[in-house]
């Protein structure tokens, strides 16, 4: 597999990161999509700042901070992924800066903060417990889950006994 260069600005290591095959494993397909989107929907923006020094009423915020819960989910399931931290630092980055250059949203400015410091690894104790409680509530639906070929298992058990 071939490496990323983590000498590239943010925008370029983004969408060099999304390009590359592994950012299908890692996030899969549907988020990918998504992420595109909403990085391309930052570059517009970053792009119609530079120009005429005032937010665009026609962006869709919505997308930027869709974006910024699936690397929220994401960073929860995926751990010390060199490339991908690099990832989330950049993208918060670059919404962070749309975010305060614009809207000046309070909850995607504290998503980007939860964002940088996991991708830094600078998280603090009550987003572990966060992190924690998410993956206990994943975890606690499989308690009482029981393969279906356990029951076969029974059932031919019971079935060898009365022979």
């Amino acid at each position: 597999m071939e490496a990323l260069n983590y000498d590239l600005p943010p925008l370029v290591y983004c969408r060099e990161f999304l390009n590359s095959p592994m950012s299908s494993y890692k996030i899969g397909p549907q988020n990918k999509e998504l992420l595109i989107g909403a990085l391309n929907m930052i570059n517009d923006c970053v792009n119609c700042i530079e120009q005429t020094k005032t937010p665009h009423a026609q962006f869709s915020y919505g997308v930027i901070e869709k974006g910024l819960n699936v690397l929220c989910q994401i960073v929860k399931e995926i751990k010390n992924e060199k490339y991908l931290d690099k990832f989330v630092y950049d993208y918060t980055f670059l919404a962070h800066n749309v975010n305060m250059n614009t809207l000046k949203n309070e909850v995607v400015k504290q998503k980007c903060e939860y964002l940088e410091r996991f991708s830094t690894k600078k998280e603090t104790f009550t987003d572990t417990l966060i992190m924690f409680n998410t993956i206990t509530e994943k975890l606690s639906g499989w308690k009482t889950f029981v393969p279906p070929s356990f029951k076969l298992s029974d059932h031919y058990l019971k079935a060898i006994k009365e022979e």
